[in-house]
């Protein structure tokens, strides 16, 4: 995946989020925005993830708020 194609499919996520935002939750919205996210995480290299996994694990919960 290029990082034209990144571009769309973060921004798709972010769109999706809002609509879910937006409706309150709504289980079709999730359901959508599950997809997406998942397709974002197989985009990313896995020692990206473990990166960010660590640094939210360092990162107390308020202060990510």
């Amino acid at each position: 995946m290029d990082v034209d194609e990144l571009e769309v499919l973060a921004a798709s996520a972010v769109l999706l989020y809002e609509d879910h935002l937006k409706s309150n939750g709504h289980i079709k919205t999730a359901l959508e925005l599950a997809k997406v996210m998942q397709m974002l995480k197989r985009t990313v290299s896995e020692e990206t993830m473990s990166m960010c996994k660590e640094f939210k694990c360092r990162v107390p919960a308020k202060a990510r708020s």
